[in-house]
């Protein structure tokens, strides 16, 4: 029996110290369970967390998209890895083989086709000059107003995966509307918004 890979899967990653990464994966999870991704079918995304430690060396369980996590089960067509960083991931990385292993990994996915590796850093931390910084300074950030609105966070996640999978092209919106006589007569309003299309 083949089993068919699904389409998205969004891992959120952080070091289980990092105060808030618990609520934003839960975020995630909602965003792309809502009823505007009701129209998908079950499975097209899906939303995991890697925080625990999974190994002995402490690091999180294998995201499975360079490897298999076991036999026949495929990673997804499209896959989106958001790297939470912050003081405790980045103690992390520079005094435990197993983390820094774990986010150098990552990084090197950035160069796969079907990724995309993303950071959302928290604020007041700055990478530079920083082992975690060497790793993963180039790969695009999120804005740092995700970390205290929901909405805006689930909306730039989106908005990385779609212009990553574009080709870096801005998202365009045509709105049109039509006018008709309205059934009252009045001077005042002549017509009336029949309705709008949008396409994107």
């Amino acid at each position: 029996m083949t089993v068919i890979p699904p389409i998205l899967d969004i891992f959120f990653v952080w070091h289980p110290d990092e105060l808030g990464g618990a609520e934003l994966v839960g975020q995630l999870d909602d965003h792309y369970h809502s009823p505007a991704f009701s129209g998908l079918a079950g499975g097209a995304v899906e939303v995991y967390g890697r925080s625990a430690a999974w190994a002995p060396d402490g690091a999180p369980r294998s995201l499975g998209i360079a490897t298999e996590l076991a036999p026949g089960i495929a990673s997804a067509q499209y896959n989106v890895v958001v790297l939470y960083v912050g003081a405790s991931l980045a103690q992390a990385v520079l005094n435990d083989p197993g983390w820094e292993r774990y986010v150098a990994e990552i990084a090197e996915l950035g160069a796969h086709e079907n990724v995309v590796v993303l950071t959302l850093i928290r604020p007041q931390f700055q990478i530079v000059d920083t082992r975690i910084g060497e790793l993963v300074g180039r790969v695009q950030p999120l804005p740092r107003e995700s970390l205290s609105d929901a909405g805006v966070f689930g909306r730039e996640v989106s908005q990385a995966i779609t212009q990553w999978l574009t080709g870096g092209k801005r998202i365009q919106v045509f709105i049109s509307h039509t006018k008709h006589p309205s059934l009252v007569e009045s001077d005042a309003n002549d017509g009336a918004w029949n309705g709008c299309e949008t396409q994107s």
